[in-house]
């Protein structure tokens, strides 16, 4: 079985849909992060309007106290989103092909390797009376 696997990895085609796959579950697990990307992005273009106001002469108390909670809020999100690549960082494509390819010339003989390979692709397997789950 592991033959197989290995055989898999040097078929390019399938190479790049299996590193392809791998990259969009990181970023299907993660939608906090895109949702802090985008809520920045809408924060700056706020701070930008407030900062045309202020050019074109619109400057009151109001205009002050919007443009420092924007400022306050965009500090909060950089720092989410900093806390969210550290905690879950997304593996570039060219990493997880570096990965992969790592195990392309698996010497199956090493007991030791073997158990990596394993370890490298499977998180998790729970079985159930009915099914097996990987």
């Amino acid at each position: 079985m592991s033959d197989i696997a290995l055989r898999l990895l040097n078929d390019a085609p399938i190479l790049n849909y299996i590193v392809d796959e791998c990259y969009g579950v990181q970023l299907k697990t993660n939608a906090a992060l895109p949702a802090l990307e985008s809520q920045l992005k809408k924060n700056q273009t706020e701070i930008d309007n407030v900062m045309n106001a202020i050019k074109a002469g619109i400057i009151t108390p109001t205009t002050k106290s919007t443009l420092e909670g924007l400022e306050s809020e965009k500090e909060s999100l950089a720092l989410s989103i900093a806390r969210e690549k550290i905690e879950r960082p997304i593996i570039s494509k060219e990493e997880i092909r570096f990965r992969i390819c790592q195990y392309a010339d698996l010497d199956l003989d090493d007991a030791e390797r073997k158990q990596g390979f394993i370890n490298f692709f499977v998180n998790s397997v729970y079985v159930y009376d009915d099914k097996l789950v990987a």
